[in-house]
């Protein structure tokens, strides 16, 4: 013989609700709810985590008595229109025209858009330079990138700025992006001067949301294991304790 509330199919509402004879379709919904909550968390993290990884983007920061700028990232280079191959004899900066870029052979696409400068300072080549070259010109609206590049590649490099700060430089500390093309070939170039602003992440978004899912199902868990005690009746109490020992 099965009693309400001993947590027996015949006592499912009890067992849900903690509360003899009251419906456990509310509870159910919060249980749904806090699912689909979740759910929609855990896709929003993995709809969002690629294309920030993706873009690439020139650092500058303060090292000590130099500045050192380090650059990361790939380029999807739909969307934009290829123009010339042309040599880059210097690594270096130009804030007034948003030039950044190390030394080597690029081919030059156009159709960027964005700031036309990143500071008041004019041109200041880099004490030393390597890896990938990689440039940008924002006031001219293009970019470079090695000749055989090919879109989605990872590329990086480095520049160093010895005895130099921000202030001789005449870079002006912000987040100074470029962008081009749409749909999923939409794609953007950025250059960090100084700690970037740290906005509330997707991915932390996401963790917040399952956690507030796994909040509103933990009460059905204490409902749960707390039914005996939450009988409404002493006889309802007495039969479900009975049952489980």
């Amino acid at each position: 013989m099965r009693h309400d509330g001993c947590g027996g199919r015949a006592g499912k509402a009890e067992l849900l609700t903690g509360i003899e004879g009251v419906s456990s379709r509310p509870v159910r919904k919060i249980a749904l709810l806090s699912m689909a909550v979740l759910a929609a968390g855990l896709l929003l993290a993995a709809g969002t985590g690629g294309r920030a990884e993706a873009a690439f983007t020139f650092t500058f920061h303060e090292q000590g008595a130099d500045v050192v700028a380090t650059g990361s990232g790939s380029i999807d280079l739909a969307g934009l229109s290829r123009a010339v191959v042309l040599g880059l004899p210097d690594s270096g900066v130009n804030a007034q025209i948003a030039t950044a870029g190390v030394a080597g052979t690029v081919a030059v696409y156009t159709g960027i858009m964005g700031p036309g400068g990143f500071g008041p300072g004019g041109r200041v080549d880099a004490s030393r330079g390597g890896g990938d070259a990689v440039a940008v010109n924002g006031s001219g609206g293009f970019l470079g990138v090695p000749p055989a590049y090919v879109s989605g590649s990872v590329l990086a490099n480095s520049m160093e700025f010895a005895g130099e700060t921000f202030a001789s430089i005449g870079l002006t500390p912000g987040t100074y992006t470029w962008t081009w093309g749409s749909g999923v070939n939409a794609d953007s170039l950025t250059v960090q001067i100084g700690p970037a602003a740290i906005p509330e992440p997707a991915s932390v978004l996401a963790v917040g949301l399952g956690l507030l899912g796994l909040a509103a199902v933990r009460p059905l868990v204490v409902a749960r294991r707390g039914s005996c005690a939450s009988s409404v009746t002493a006889a309802a109490r007495t039969a479900c304790s009975t049952r489980r020992t």
